[in-house]
Formats: structure tokens, C-alpha cells, sequence
């Protein structure tokens, strides 16, 4: 495919057999975790907690694991309230700063697979 950018317009030399959503869905780069920075969060609601559950339920049916760091204790508390934790939402996705959520990530990741579970 031959694109052409121009002054924040592309144009695109491409068949008619592609379709739209075919090259704007492809991946650009091989995304595995998104790590939620929710230092700045003092208060959630049911609906913003539905919300959040959504998100890391429709990322992980691509294979992005989505993890929360720096909730405050309020904030976790009101996340037990609202019946936030369970599957596939565990515990095990907040972490305490971003930097912790990060070594969890980057060691996950570069793990390697034991051959017998494959």
C-alpha cells in the first residue's frame, strides 16, 4: 500500500477489496497491557465502575490486559462496595504505583512459558 501524508490528510492508493475497517483496525504496534493511572481518581460511581469493567472485559477479548495503579485506599474501598472484583476483574490488577504496575508487566511478559502447559 503507498500512503501519502500531507498536512494531516492522508491519501491512500489502495484496492477496492480492502475494507475500511480492515486498515483502520489493523495494529500498528503489538500492544499486551495498559496500565490505568488512577492516582488522580478520589471517587467512583456504579456507573464509572461498570464503565471501567467494560473496558478490561472489551480489552481482553483482544489479548490487552488492562491494570489499575495508584488507587487510594477510598477508592478501593468504594471498588470492594460496588461488587467491582470479580471475573475476569481480580485483585491481582491494582497496583499500588505505576512504576510497580510496570515490573509487573514487563516481567509477565518476558516470562517464560513453561513448555508443559503449552
Amino acid at each position: 500500500m503507498d500512503h501519502v501524508y500531507t498536512n494531516g490528510q492522508m491519501t491512500e492508493n489502495h484496492t477496492e477489496s480492502e475494507s475500511e475497517d480492515d486498515f483502520f483496525l489493523q495494529r500498528l504496534t503489538p500492544i499486551h497491557t495498559i496500565i490505568l493511572d488512577f492516582t488522580p481518581v478520589n471517587f467512583i460511581d456504579s456507573v464509572g465502575a461498570k464503565t471501567i469493567k467494560s473496558v478490561i472485559k472489551e480489552f481482553a477479548t483482544v489479548d490487552v490486559k488492562v491494570v489499575l495503579a495508584g488507587c487510594s485506599r477510598t477508592l478501593l474501598s468504594d471498588l470492594r462496595t460496588l461488587k467491582f472484583f470479580f471475573e475476569p476483574v481480580t485483585p491481582d490488577l491494582i497496583f499500588p504505583t505505576i512504576h510497580d504496575a510496570v515490573l509487573h508487566c514487563k516481567h509477565s511478559r518476558d516470562a517464560p512459558v513453561c513448555p508443559d502447559l503449552q
